[in-house]
């Protein structure tokens, strides 16, 4: 397996990729950085790619031709492969960096309405006083406000709000900003970490409770107060007057997770979760693509399981079969990537066969081919995932198929790779090329033979 990567140095530096590399490498991958300043096409091929484009994509917004040029790289590499699977798409990404954008996707989360919720919020495009508030009162928004850049990822700006007690704080107002009605909830923040369907929960400091009234516009950087060692004076509760944090229930923060991974069609991302102490309801503040995992150790281990599993699943789909025109008997065919594809150009594939999770499977058939490939019948009860372990892309071999029956030689399986040491487990055991009609017997006894190389 191959995966590519790309983040900013200082993300890389941060995480420390290296040890990301060193988990690959002792797992048998190969872990790429991405040059985007040169063609990723004679960089590949790859099976994955991780990356955290959000800072190249705000460069973009800015009119950065740089920038531009990189994205086109990568979205050109994309486009021309999409067998390469993409962590996590562009598409996806998008909706992320816009806040107000972001708050709306949130409102299609199915759980809203029962213990979950987003603060009203309206966005700002003006200083003009008397326009703010009346679309402050048409959303519904109360005192406190806590106003925020539209822009949520890839600026340095992108942290920097305000907490706005009343009228006269308009005037401090910086557009474009999204205001979103300020919850109490006891200083406490829960960094929700998810990485593919597994989720990790954080807590962090946060703002305390207030309450509007005559005060001066707070203004305060998010970094400030929401680190894991943050100790600022907005952290601070009163102890006689402020209400405590709720402690969040597990189960509920699992289902918040699998909802908007759903919903958002991402693996890697971090939300921002409080608890309003009255009601005790949880409130999505913000979402963050591909954070920094601050308090989740074992996430290198994580996101190598998750790659794993993501080509896994994505070569399984791709397992095709087809059958010869009088539909008596079955092929089943590996297509794993264009390469594959390269080596055995008339195999191809005549549509997709999505198999159960275990990975068992009986008879297949699909509809009648129409170049006239011999068919095979497949009578296999397991398909262990191991079988599916490819490798690095093949050289071309020599031009015949290999099949494996099973001891009564009743069953054929097709794994259409001939003397080129892939699939192992199920290919053949040596180099050697076979010649028609040759079968010989494997130590594990499978039956290795040959199907006839003029119809392929």
């Amino acid at each position: 397996m191959r995966l590519g990567y790309w983040v900013s140095e200082k993300k890389s530096k941060k995480l420390n990729f290296e040890d990301f590399a060193i988990l690959c490498r002792n797992a048998g991958l190969e872990l790429v950085k991405l040059d985007l300043d040169s063609s990723i096409e004679d960089q590949g091929p790859f099976d994955l790619i991780i990356h955290k484009l959000t800072d190249v994509l705000a460069k973009v917004g800015e009119g950065y031709d740089t920038a531009k040029q990189r994205m086109q790289r990568f979205q050109d590499f994309t486009e021309k492969h999409p067998e390469c699977i993409i962590v996590d798409p562009l598409d996806s990404i998008y909706k992320l960096l816009d806040r107000y954008e972001q708050y709306k996707v949130v409102q299609q989360c199915d759980l809203l309405g029962s213990h979950v919720f987003t603060p009203s919020f309206v966005e700002l495009t003006t200083t003009d006083v008397e326009t703010n508030k009346r679309k402050l009162k048409e959303a519904n928004i109360q005192y406190p406000i806590v106003c925020k850049p539209t822009v949520a990822h890839g600026s340095q700006f992108s942290h920097q709000m305000l907490l706005v007690f009343n009228d006269s704080g308009l005037k401090d107002i910086q557009p474009p900003c999204v205001a979103q009605t300020f919850i109490n909830h006891g200083a406490r923040l829960y960094k929700l970490f998810v990485i593919g369907e597994n989720m990790r929960l954080v807590e962090r400091p946060s703002l305390r409770n207030f309450a509007a009234g005559d005060h001066e516009t707070i203004f305060f950087d998010a970094h400030d107060v929401s680190k894991p060692y943050s100790c600022h004076d907005l952290n601070v509760l009163d102890e006689i007057n402020d209400q405590g944090p709720v402690q969040p229930d597990l189960k509920k923060m699992q289902a918040l997770s699998d909802d908007l991974r759903s919903l958002l069609k991402m693996d890697l991302f971090g939300v921002d979760v409080i608890i309003d102490c009255d009601t005790e309801r949880y409130a999505v503040i913000d979402i963050n693509f591909f954070p920094g995992y601050e308090g989740v150790p074992e996430f290198f281990h994580l996101l190598l399981k998750l790659a794993q599993k993501l080509v896994m699943e994505r070569k399984r789909k791709d397992i095709t079969c087809g059958t010869n025109n009088n539909d008596e008997t079955d092929v089943c065919v590996l297509q794993l990537n264009s390469a594959i594809q390269d080596v055995h150009p008339r195999i191809g594939t005549n549509g997709h066969l999505s198999l159960p999770q275990d990975g068992s499977y009986k008879r297949l058939k699909l509809c009648p081919r129409e170049n006239g490939v011999q068919a095979l019948d497949v009578t296999q009860t397991r398909f262990d995932s191991d079988h599916l372990n490819m490798g690095q892309p093949p050289q071309r071999p020599a031009a015949t198929t290999t099949v494996v029956t099973n001891g009564n030689n009743q069953g054929l399986a097709c794994t259409c790779m001939a003397s080129s040491g892939l699939c192992d487990d199920v290919g053949v055991s040596s180099s050697q090329e076979l010649e028609n009609g040759l079968s010989g017997v494997r130590s594990n006894g499978i039956i290795v033979g040959d199907i006839d190389r003029q119809l392929l």
